[in-house]
């Protein structure tokens, strides 16, 4: 059987991130490959003046994501010691499911250390999806890129920039690193015309790999304890959430008296106490699902949840909304944006169409897959 390597964004700490690496591992074992996730570590990246802008970058979003306000600073002051003991109860749920799920190798690779002979099992390497070329979280690292292998082995599955513009000093290596990959598609529209403006190349925008996987292939990694959750109005916001949104979240769940649950504020504990599996389950049961995150809108449309996007807020001047554009454009959803929104439908959604669109978009997405792996059309 022939093997693939996976390189994504590594940890145990964002949803997303855990669910699109099993999906993406889950589509490729079902053309017929063993998977591995390789990890990659973290150094002093080459382009010093490129990851100066991505470590400012990165902190700013840190900052604006964490610190809100000062009395919420404050807060997390003299709460020190509880706020540990979450995390560390939340970190272990996101190791659970990846020691459950994930088929993470013991190998690393970094930019000073790569095992070419271990390298040289794999007939394959896969980069993505998620935002493994965001240089705010990558720093601008080859790796991502998948130099270190030879050209014919490298495949980018719906790969995300994350911003809308590439920092300067970061696009020669761009150039490069894009014109050599074989195959290639991106995740958003802003990503294909990235590509485009740095290489020439009119690359496919293809599915996260989280919308290979059907309700039912999800339904499979719910931890059968989990009860279902009733009369609830999820949330799950990366980006800052004003006074105004929090009131109207509010009005929202007055409308049909449902219990708020916060999924990524810490002073919600039992609610930021989740992992991934936590997660897809409360979309799945929620009676309204209020996010400005990509992935939690993915699973929305995949159960049939209805949902209200709210915009996040630029970061360093680069939009943070081509990846959730392009998906409520696909499956023709843009009036579920809070601005487009009609109130008197906020719990009404038509999804009738989705799951035309959605069969459409996957079958050309694993056609990408699937040729990309030397398998020929059947």
């Amino acid at each position: 059987m022939k093997k693939v390597a996976i390189i994504t964004l590594n940890g145990y700490f964002n949803h997303g991130n855990r669910l699109q690496n099993y999906a993406l591992q889950q589509a490729i074992e079902s053309l017929g490959f063993s998977v591995e996730t390789l990890i990659v570590r973290n150094e002093t990246p080459q382009q010093s003046v490129g990851e100066s802008e991505g470590q400012k970058s990165a902190q700013i979003s840190v900052n604006i994501n964490l610190v809100k306000s000062l009395r919420i600073w404050l807060w997390k002051i003299r709460n020190r010691r509880n706020l540990a003991n979450l995390n560390n109860e939340r970190t272990a749920l996101f190791k659970k499911f990846t020691s459950d799920f994930i088929h993470e190798s013991s190998i690393t690779v970094s930019e000073k250390s790569i095992d070419e002979t271990y390298c040289a099992n794999f007939d394959f390497f896969v980069t993505g999806s998620d935002q493994v070329w965001n240089p705010m979280y990558s720093g601008g690292s080859g790796l991502y890129f998948l130099y270190f292998v030879p050209p014919h082995k490298r495949i980018a599955y719906a790969p995300s920039f994350g911003v809308s513009r590439i920092p300067d000093p970061l696009q020669k290596n761009y150039r490069r690193w894009i014109s050599e990959i074989e195959h290639i598609s991106v995740r958003e529209n802003d990503g294909a015309r990235i590509c485009k403006e740095l290489t020439g190349k009119d690359v496919p925008v293809v599915l996260d790999p989280t919308m290979l996987l059907s309700a039912d292939d999800w339904q499979k990694i719910i931890y059968k304890q989990m009860p279902v959750q009733q009369g609830i109005l999820l949330t799950y916001f990366l980006g800052e959430v004003s006074v105004e949104y929090r009131k109207i979240i509010q009005n929202f769940a007055n409308l049909r008296n449902l219990k708020i649950v916060n999924l990524s504020d810490i002073k919600d504990k039992k609610a930021y106490v989740s992992g991934p599996s936590q997660f897809v389950g409360l979309i799945r049961d929620a009676q309204l699902f209020c996010t400005d995150s990509f992935h939690g809108t993915v699973f929305s449309i995949i159960f049939h949840t209805p949902f209200v996007v709210f915009k996040r807020s630029a970061i360093h001047g680069s939009s943070m909304f081509s990846r959730l554009e392009t998906l409520l454009k696909t499956f023709d959803l843009e009036h579920r944006v809070f601005e487009n929104l009609d109130i008197e439908d906020v719990f009404h959604v038509d999804f009738g169409h989705v799951d035309d669109i959605l069969a459409i978009q996957k079958k050309a997405s694993y056609q990408f897959l699937a040729e990309s792996l030397g398998i020929e059309e059947n």
